[in-house]
This record gives structure tokens, sequence and C-alpha cells, in this order.
């Protein structure tokens, strides 16, 4: 029940961001090049102003975010917590995509533990495994199919498994954290902060 609430307020938070509109459809895999171009038009206008729309991206963002955090765990809310100071403070980590997610998890504090490990190459297909959070490593279908990670923050598509996710563009670029959503079809990683997995049991003697 709390999975369809959260999906249906970062699906109207997207039906609003035209910013956030733009990222899935170039989120999306085997789009035609043509077809952003139009479909960016479309969400924009000719003469908007791309600040204006990175602004309406991040609001649009925040608003998903704080929806997610609500019914979280303790963990994953001090993450989520942690990406919304960075982002909001405009806080930069100069490196690649790991390294602002190492901040991210390092401002949330405790220890962390890697849930799923697999191959980049078949397709994911434990969708219900992601929860809030999550620090996922995937293959980037938007950006020349090239290793990527950022933090679940939910579902924007479903059913084209297309997620709203905070993370860094990544280049040593001087840049903070921003709003994104990608096609998560090929999964290799899931790491999540311990305090939110059972215990692990004793080990025998």
């Amino acid at each position: 029940m709390r999975r369809k609430l959260l999906q249906a307020v970062i699906l109207a938070v997207l039906g609003v961001g035209a910013g956030l509109r733009d990222g899935l459809a170039q989120a999306r895999p085997h789009r035609p090049h043509a077809t952003r171009h139009r479909t960016r038009a479309r969400a924009h206008g000719a003469g908007d102003d791309p600040r204006a729309a990175a602004a309406a991206a991040t609001a649009s963002g925040l608003t998903a975010l704080d929806a997610a955090r609500a019914h979280a765990a303790p963990g994953a809310r001090r993450v989520l917590d942690a990406a919304r100071a960075m982002i909001t403070g405009g806080v930069v980590v100069r490196g690649s995509c790991y390294t602002w997610l190492r901040a991210v998890y390092a401002r949330a504090m405790g220890r962390h533990r890697v849930v799923y490990a697999g191959s980049p190459r078949p397709r994911f297909a434990r969708f219900e495994l992601l929860r809030p959070g999550d620090w996922v490593f995937f293959i980037n279908h938007s950006y020349r199919n090239t290793t990527h990670s950022a933090i679940f923050v939910g579902w924007a598509d479903p059913r084209a498994h297309v997620a709203l996710m905070a993370s860094y563009v990544g280049g040593n670029r001087t840049a903070p954290g921003r709003f994104s959503t990608y096609a998560l079809t090929n999964v290799y990683q899931v790491v999540r902060m311990a305090d939110d997995l059972p215990p692990s049991p004793p080990a025998r003697r």
C-alpha cells in the first residue's frame, strides 16, 4: 500500500515537473534522438530558461524525496536527508558518481552492506528489492551504456522500470548532486544501511 502511494506521489510530481519529464524522456532506452528532441521541445518550449527548468526539476525531486522519506526505514531516512541537504545546499564533491554517493552515505553515518551483487549483463528482474535510500549500481542506458550509481528515490514509471534517482553527474565536474530518471534494467549491485537489515545470525562455533 505504501509503495503504491509513493508511486502515485512521484507520478503526480513528474506530471508537473517539466525538468524531470525531460529526464524521463532521455532515460528510456532505444528511443531515437529525434524523438528526444521533440519531447524536449514540447516539455520546455523554445525560449525556456535552462536554470528555471533545473530549478523545477530540483523542486519536483525534493517533493518526491520527502514523500519517500515519510515511509522509509531509519537508515534510509538518514540517507535521503543527507542527499537532500547536499543537493539543496549546493554541496560540490568533485570526482565520480561513486565519490558523491560515498559522501552522502558518510554524512548519513552508520554501516552499510551489499544486499545484492550480480552481473551487469543479464536483465535485472528483482525490482521489488529496491527501496528508497538504496545505493544502486547500474548500466546507464541514457549515456553510452556506461556504469553509474545513484540513490533510489522511487519508481517514476514502474512498468518501464524507470526510477527517480539522486546522483552526481561525475567527470570531476564542479556541480552539486541532482535528480534524474534512469531505466534500471541492468542493476549489478545494491547497497543499504545496515540498521535497516535484519541482524545477521550468530556465527557457529
